[in-house]
């Protein structure tokens, strides 16, 4: 799906203590991540750390999309 779009996946693994994924991170991986649409799943405490790094990026709260699960 990601290709046939001509996008580009990344995947980070590891502990959440190991892989960081605030503001600079983002840039990082998505230099011009202000213009997109974020979309994050996971547990609660990690949606909610990579929706203020997604908004200290500059992504505007209406393109930051999420969707929680629990263990």
């Amino acid at each position: 799906m990601v290709s046939k779009r001509h996008g580009l996946l990344h995947t980070l693994t590891g502990p959440r203590e190991a892989v960081h994924l605030d503001a600079p991170a983002l840039h990082t991986l998505v230099p011009d991540i202000a213009d997109r649409d974020v979309f994050i799943c996971g547990p609660d405490e990690f949606t909610r750390t990579v929706i203020a790094a997604a908004r200290d990026a500059g992504v505007h709260a209406r393109h930051i999309h999420h969707e929680d699960f629990a263990f």
